[in-house]
């Protein structure tokens, strides 16, 4: 297996050094969305961390971990171009689903999940319950067609350790047109997913629990056999009640690394184990109760640090796939550039854990750990990342910042729609041959910014190809062109 995973990689690496890892497309997308508003006035508090992203690694708090063996340089062309290169782009997939449709309080089941799509990849994507706020972004929104998964983010863990609604209001309370008022139904963006999945009945439904903000009390939840079979009681009751095709636990993080709020134990890496498997006998009970197969996720750090304090394998067993969080690898808790999410180490990249804080190396490091190809979801960043006061030398990349920019939401955080409409046309586009990636480049206002667009998606889900992983994870649906330009670009390359 291993020897056969080696020649995979050998191939891969040898298909982006010859060019094959991007179609060739070049659009312009210069104002195929419109402005992003500055703020995000009215929305309810975001439960990850200032990104929304959820996988901030410190490097002062990280601790050093087993690395594993990524691929080799896929150009050895240096740390970027000597030149702008033109955006690469996919074409405009159809448009989304339109209409509410019809109040429906008992929506029931969708038909049964599958792990897998036939015959092809899973493409998972994360929807915020506070994206029907300021953004403005609704379950209808969303090109249901290019999705296989979606992941509704999020429900809390409360302070007795059990599942509960996020934000009710936004869940399940809020009212579109053709809602009901009526006592006991349903509305609020929950039900609009269920609209949603009426005209597209292949998509699957997970509740996503946790996120950055609310993980405090999973490792209180993971302590006993006695708050481990609450938990899990709790999780699947929430998740057949509102009639979600399974779980995903977003735990951030296990033993450590987390927010400062959040609750840690050493044996937090055998109880995270232990808390899975829980899950899984309750979602069994359930499919004996109601005859719904229901499915269970993970959403785990992209670094060897932070996986390494998960006992992988074992957990692998109780899961459908698990989801790597391999952005935020770099950002505005720094004071130098860096990539969001590179596919692999950049040239020139002195970071002391450049060699494994990549996309590459977390993918390798998950596989060596004993867990099977096939459940693995790397995951891709639907926003950038940026840095203000940077200086010209090596096109602001590996530099010295004095700030943030506004950003699109927040300060040094840019949904890619805005990318497209006002920063692209006015800024220099890079690509950097060894990571993969793209950044963009004003001298002049001395911005840096990194991101993903379609160019380095379509990298991304090569290797998924390559090495017949499960699919591709990406955070979060509303950062992406009216267009659906990033998800179309995976929808292409994973199930053309």
């Amino acid at each position: 297996m291993k020897k056969s995973l080696s020649i995979a990689i050998a191939c891969f690496s040898s298909l982006l050094a010859l060019g094959c890892g991007d179609s060739g497309a070049s659009d312009d997308l210069a104002g195929c969305a419109p402005p992003a508003p500055t703020s995000d006035a009215g929305a309810a508090p975001s439960p990850r961390d200032a990104s929304s992203g959820g996988n901030v690694q410190d490097a002062s708090n990280a601790t050093p971990g087993l690395d594993a063996e990524a691929p080799a340089a896929t150009d050895g062309g240096g740390a970027s171009s000597s030149s702008p290169v033109p955006n690469v782009d996919a074409a405009a997939p159809p448009m989304a689903d339109a209409g509410a449709g019809a109040a429906n309080p008992n929506p029931g089941p969708s038909p049964g999940p599958s792990p897998t799509p036939p015959g092809g990849k899973r493409i998972v994507g994360y929807y915020t319950s506070w994206s029907v706020y300021g953004r403005n972004f609704q379950p209808a929104d969303v090109a249901a067609n290019l999705l296989t998964h979606v992941n509704y983010a999020f429900a809390n863990v409360n302070a007795q350790g059990q599942c509960v609604l996020g934000d009710p209001y936004a869940d399940v309370d809020k009212f579109y047109p053709g809602d009901s008022w009526d006592t006991n139904a349903l509305r609020g963006a929950i039900h609009q997913w269920h609209l949603v999945r009426q005209r597209s009945p292949h998509l699957k439904l997970m509740l996503s629990v946790g996120g950055w903000t609310w993980s405090r009390h999973f490792s209180d939840a993971a302590l006993t056999p006695a708050s481990r079979a609450s938990f899990a009681q709790s999780c699947v009751a929430l998740a057949a009640r509102y009639g979600f095709d399974g779980l995903d636990i977003d735990w951030e993080y296990p033993v450590g690394g987390g927010d400062s709020s959040t609750i840690s134990r050493p044996e937090d890496k055998r109880n995270f184990t232990l808390l899975l498997q829980a899950l899984r006998t309750e979602a069994t009970a359930q499919t004996a109760r109601d005859g719904k197969t229901y499915l269970l996720s993970v959403a785990l750090g992209g670094s060897p640090q932070l996986l390494g304090n998960l006992e992988l394998a074992a957990a692998a067993q109780a899961l459908d796939w698990l989801n790597l969080m391999t952005y935020d690898y770099h950002g505005g808790w720094e004071a130098q550039t860096g990539f969001n999410a590179p596919f692999a180490k950049g040239t020139g990249d002195t970071f002391v854990h450049a060699d494994t804080w990549n996309v590459s190396a977390a993918v390798q490091y998950t596989l060596a750990q004993g867990v099977p190809a096939a459940k693995i979801q790397p995951g891709v960043p639907f926003y950038g990342r940026g840095w203000s006061g940077v200086g010209p030398a090596n096109n602001g990349l590996y530099q010295p910042s004095s700030g943030l920019p506004a950003g699109s939401w927040e300060p040094g955080i840019f949904d890619y729609k805005d990318l497209v409409a006002n920063y692209l046309p006015t800024m220099a586009r890079y690509w950097d041959a060894s990571a993969q990636v793209p950044y963009l480049y004003d001298p002049v206002r001395r911005l840096f910014i990194s991101y993903d667009d379609p160019q380095s998606l379509r990298v991304k889900a090569d290797q998924v190809n390559a090495l017949g992983l499960g699919g591709i994870m990406f955070w979060e649906l509303s950062g992406d062109t009216v267009q659906k330009h990033l998800l179309t670009a995976l929808k292409e390359r994973l199930n053309p």
